[in-house]
């Protein structure tokens, strides 16, 4: 096997795990759980949204063999992943994650496009996270996108360009919860 083929399997283990792990009910572990509830009683972290962002592995990459290429060029950026899913989503979950761009002209092709085929979705912690995973992508169209970026190295066209990211750190938070639990997020 080739070392796409393990790093497919070894993502689609990692998913199936998060899959078994996030399915089981959590109301027992609520109410048995002596941790304390407020905020100001939780242990701090240095996990924020500050620090956080949301990135995709499209159809178009994971279909090319490009995940392992692509996720070294984000560790090699010195990102941490703090979550990570290989799935397929469904037109509705497509259409669901990208509402907000429900009335676009592109949304009908976006949505067809991203529930086409398997595609990765990331968490991934950096200082300013936001700003260097979108700098890491590369501009929307590939043809446009400055040498060295993944968009640019990844991508075939504005529809097809491999990644996505968010564009903010309020949307990475809303992002995120759309795909991971806290629970899921390490």
């Amino acid at each position: 096997m080739n070392k796409e083929v393990l790093g497919l399997l070894a993502l689609g283990l990692w998913s199936l795990m998060s899959f078994v792990f996030s399915s089981c009910e959590t109301e027992q572990l609520e109410t048995k759980d002596p941790r304390p509830k407020t905020k100001d009683q939780r242990p701090k972290t240095n996990q924020t949204m500050t620090n956080l962002t949301f990135g995709i592995i499209k159809p178009d990459a994971v279909r090319a063999g490009k995940t392992g290429s692509i996720i070294q060029r984000i560790l090699d950026a010195d990102f941490q992943i703090r979550g990570l899913k290989l799935i397929h989503m469904t037109r509705q979950e497509a259409e669901g994650f990208y509402d907000v761009h429900r009335e676009r002209p592109f949304f009908a092709g976006l949505t067809e496009f991203m529930s086409s085929g398997p595609c990765l979705v990331m968490a991934l912690e950096k200082e300013g996270a936001v700003k260097a995973w979108r700098d890491l992508m590369g501009a929307t169209d590939p043809a446009n996108a400055d040498e060295g970026t993944l968009r640019k190295a990844f991508g075939a066209t504005v529809g097809e360009n491999a990644t996505h990211g968010s564009d903010s750190e309020e949307n990475a938070a809303i992002e995120i919860s759309y795909f991971f639990s806290k629970l899921e997020l390490v």
